[in-house]
C-alpha cells in the first residue's frame, strides 16, 4: 500500500475526504490505468490552480516537437519546444524555475513559477532559457467545481506531492511510465 493510499484511508476513517488534503496548486496528478480519456489518459499534470471555483493544470509529459518560434515568430532563435498543456486550447503559459519570483510570475510551489504574460514568456524563450528551467505550454487542462474531486474519488487520478524533478524532467515523454511503474 502506498503512502498516499494509507493517508487516504486514515482521512476516510476520520470522516475527511482524501482530496481535501491532497488537492491543491503544485500537486501532481498522474492518470491511472483506469482513465480511458483520450485527451488525458497516460498524462501527468501539474495543478497550477485549485479552488472552490474549479481547477486547472498543465500536462507535463506531452512535448509537441514544435519549436517555440512557432508561437513567437519574431523569435527565430528561441530555444526549446512547445508542450501540449491540455485539451483546452486557450493561451500560452510558461513554467519557470527561479530562485527569485519573476515580475510576471506566480508561485506554483517551491521555486516553480507560472508565467502567463505573453511578453514575459517571449523574453524568456528568446533569452535562451534552458528546458531544465523553463518550458512553454500551449493550452491547459481544466475542471469545473467538484469535477476533479469526483475523478480522484473514482480512482482516475493519483495525487502526488510537488516535485520539481518531474516538472522539468529531461525525458518528459517517459514520466508517466516511470511514475506508474510501467
Amino acid at each position: 500500500m502506498t503512502t498516499l493510499s494509507r493517508r487516504a484511508l486514515l482521512l476516510a476513517a476520520a470522516g475527511i475526504p482524501a482530496w481535501s488534503e491532497e488537492l491543491g496548486a503544485g500537486k501532481l496528478l498522474v492518470a491511472t490505468r483506469k482513465s480511458r480519456d483520450p485527451d488525458l489518459g497516460e498524462s501527468v499534470i501539474l495543478l497550477i490552480q485549485f479552488s472552490s471555483g474549479g481547477a486547472s493544470g498543465l500536462m507535463l509529459n506531452r512535448p509537441t516537437r514544435a519549436p517555440v518560434a512557432r508561437l513567437f515568430p519574431d523569435l527565430k532563435s528561441a530555444r526549446g519546444e512547445v508542450y501540449d498543456g491540455g485539451p483546452i486550447d486557450l493561451g500560452v503559459r510558461g513554467l519557470l524555475r527561479s530562485r527569485s519570483q519573476p515580475t510576471a510570475g506566480e508561485r506554483v510551489f517551491g521555486d516553480v513559477y507560472l508565467v502567463g504574460d505573453r511578453k514575459a514568456i517571449g523574453a524568456l524563450a528568446g533569452g535562451g532559457a534552458s528546458s531544465r528551467r523553463f518550458r512553454v505550454y500551449s493550452g491547459y487542462t481544466g475542471w469545473t467545481p467538484g469535477q476533479l474531486k469526483n475523478e480522484v474519488a473514482s480512482g482516475l487520478w493519483q495525487v502526488m506531492p510537488p516535485d520539481v524533478a518531474v516538472v522539468f524532467d529531461p525525458d518528459p515523454a517517459a514520466v508517466w511510465s516511470r511514475l506508474t511503474g510501467g
